[in-house]
């Protein structure tokens, strides 16, 4: 049908537009461009990198000990170089394990020797230092312990010495309060006379001066007294 009215409508000459929109007889067929980009895109796809994420929690890790942190008791520090065996090995006395590599600066020293023997030797020069220095104080300590006892021994001797003055004080002290009740008793009576009219004046200040004096020798031995006793007091101290 569509063949017949294009035949017809070219012997005429005249093509109406509602026979082209109704066969679209202009337009070509673009589903092949569709198809031929779809399977490129595809082929392109499947090229690409492609990387599955999955979230879980866990711990991740290997089964080679080399490939993990590794921690060791060790006096020097330094780290793992190679592990000779693996998990599941069996292994016996004198089997080499692993491989450790020193990394302290100090043994990096090539007069590490030298110097290791000089601070040696400084602290055993040291050691003479203090050796003499407790010698020296022990010396002292003996000086200053005859000299205590020296010092002890003449304290004590001097205590004696003290002892001895106080009993003379004392002694002293006694006869000196004896003379002055005396005299006090002969200065009462002088007073009591000389009122009466039976001695003179001059007997009664010549009893009032032996009064004064009796009583200025008392206290000249009373604080002499106190004084040895006062110096015994110090003497104890200084013990």
């Amino acid at each position: 049908m569509k063949k017949l009215s294009q035949h017809i409508f070219s012997e005429t000459g005249y093509t109406p537009s509602s026979t082209d929109k109704i066969y679209m007889s202009n337009k070509g067929n673009v589903i092949r461009y569709w198809a031929y980009g779809i399977l490129f895109f595809l082929v392109i796809l499947l090229f690409l990198p492609w990387t599955q994420n999955i979230s879980a929690n866990g711990t991740v890790t290997t089964l080679y000990q080399d490939q993990r942190p590794q921690q060791m008791n060790s006096i020097i520090p330094g780290r793992i170089v190679k592990w000779f065996v693996r998990e599941g090995d069996f292994v016996k006395k004198g089997d080499t394990i692993v491989q450790l590599l020193d990394v302290k600066d100090d043994y990096l020293d090539p007069m590490l020797v030298e110097r290791t023997q000089e601070q040696l030797t400084s602290k055993q020069q040291k050691i003479e230092f203090y050796r003499e220095k407790i010698d020296a104080t022990q010396r002292q300590v003996t000086a200053l312990e005859g000299t205590r006892d020296f010092k002890i021994s003449a304290l004590e001797n001097k205590m004696e010495q003290l002892r001895r003055k106080v009993i003379s004080d004392s002694a002293e002290l006694a006869a000196a309060q004896i003379d002055y009740g005396i005299a006090e008793q002969q200065l009462v009576r002088a007073k009591k006379m000389f009122s009466d009219g039976i001695i003179a004046l001059t007997e009664l200040e010549r009893r009032t001066a032996v009064f004064n004096k009796s009583l200025a020798l008392l206290t000249e031995k009373q604080q002499k007294f106190q004084n040895t006793k006062q110096d015994i007091v110090i003497c104890r101290m200084d013990m």
